[in-house]
């Protein structure tokens, strides 16, 4: 099997996990969010979750970063 295919895996989890964390905290159940989150925090080590130029993170760049570049070219560093 490929490494790829398991740290993908656990990636999803640790998505899945989010999701689960949410809902319990929308039911207001603590024992859930809890056991949720120990379970995030276990699985959230080695180089399964360090920074990547392969893997994307969707919120790496949010709207402020992108009214920032409004109006931004190359040219501007000539």
């Amino acid at each position: 099997m490929r490494e790829g295919i398991i740290v993908r895996c656990i990636q999803r989890l640790d998505e899945l996990l989010r999701d689960v964390r949410e809902a319990a905290v929308v039911l207001g159940n603590n024992e859930l969010l809890e056991k949720v989150e120990q379970a995030s925090t276990c699985i959230k080590r080695d180089i399964v979750f360090a920074a990547s130029l392969y893997v994307q993170d969707e919120n790496l760049i949010n709207d402020e970063d992108l009214e920032d570049l409004e109006g931004f070219t190359l040219d501007s560093f000539s």
